[in-house]
């Protein structure tokens, strides 16, 4: 229970930070995230936030309702806010990724930098892009760990909780990556040997801190021997232990454990009470939101429960159940 209040606190924190920022979203950090195709649904990624709804349809184009903080906006009908899309990113700032593997991004963050409205192109040969606002951090088709910062902003540039070695001009930090960690206050890597390299804002130097890891999200680490871990950026115990038994690790914090129960990382103890969960998009403790075992969109609250396809239509009714 002590480790479940001081993961809450630190992700409450989080939220306070980010939520003069762009996006308020949760990190994703293993590229395209769930780009799945689903049967009945011509929806192949979808993301929920109780200020935004995006969804990406099978000819790459990109669909808001709502308002991504700082950045582009849209209350009237689901609309289209970018084409030729291959995934998106809503970490930070909102990424999208084009099928020529270049990455453009959308939203301001406190200090003013970045685009309000339009896209903005980052940089071309993508395999996998986060932001944590402030900075870019991204693996190239070469499998390096390239980041991007504010370099004409002092201010900022501590974000991305670089060494001195590194300028953040597309600083190469690492060569043989395939994943990202990523926060407000940290970076890292995950290098072919399955090792995860971090480096925390008040002590920037990149370091070992688990081996055996099969997926990252954000802070959260889960390993192929299935234990659950978080990086805890304030504490002299850095890499701290969440959860055992766990099969499976979601972008929005959210874990599945082997007995099929879902709990989240960081509001209960308590699985999450529904059972007909296929992939989760949204939860804060009383409500959620979820793809159902039989491909329907369900908003589930404290007593209601709705089911919609899941469809461009649906994303007003899904936005005006989280106001």
């Amino acid at each position: 229970m002590k480790k479940k209040i001081s993961l809450i606190v630190y992700l409450l924190f989080a939220v306070l930070i980010v939520g003069f920022c762009s996006g308020c979203a949760s990190k994703q950090s293993d590229g395209e995230g769930n780009t799945e195709v689903v049967k009945g649904s011509n929806i192949i990624q979808t993301y929920v936030s109780s200020n935004y709804i995006l969804m990406l349809d099978k000819k790459g184009d990109l669909y808001l309702y709502g308002k991504y903080t700082y950045g582009i906006s849209n209350l009237e009908e689901p609309k289209v806010v970018a084409s030729d899309v291959k995934y998106f990113v809503p970490s930070g700032r909102l990424i999208i990724v084009k099928n020529d593997d270049s990455a453009y991004y959308s939203g301001l963050n406190i200090d003013g930098w970045g685009s309000a409205s339009e896209f903005e192109k980052v940089t071309d040969n993508v395999k996998s892009i986060t932001s944590n606002t402030f900075c870019f951090f991204i693996i190239d088709k070469d499998n390096n760990y390239v980041v991007r910062g504010p370099i004409k902003n002092s201010n900022s540039m501590k974000y991305c909780a670089l060494p001195d070695t590194f300028d953040a001009n597309f600083s190469k930090v690492a060569t043989n990556v395939k994943g990202i960690e990523s926060s407000d206050f940290s970076n890292g890597y995950v290098n072919e040997n399955n090792e995860l390299y971090v480096s925390i804002y008040n002590k920037p130097e990149y370091k070992m801190l688990l081996s055996d890891v099969k997926k990252v999200s954000g802070t959260m680490v889960l390993t192929n021997s299935n234990k659950l871990y978080w990086i805890d950026n304030f504490s002299a115990e850095v890499v701290k232990l969440l959860d055992e038994n766990v099969i499976e690790l979601y972008d929005i914090g959210i874990y599945k454990k082997a007995d099929n129960t879902f709990h989240s990382g960081a509001y209960s103890t308590e699985p999450i009470k529904y059972t007909d969960i296929k992939i989760p998009y949204y939860y804060n403790g009383k409500k959620t939101v979820y793809l159902s075992t039989n491909n329907k969109l369900v908003l589930a609250g404290e007593v209601d429960k709705y089911e919609l396809d899941l469809s461009v239509e649906s994303m007003k009714k899904a936005y005006e159940f989280l106001q």
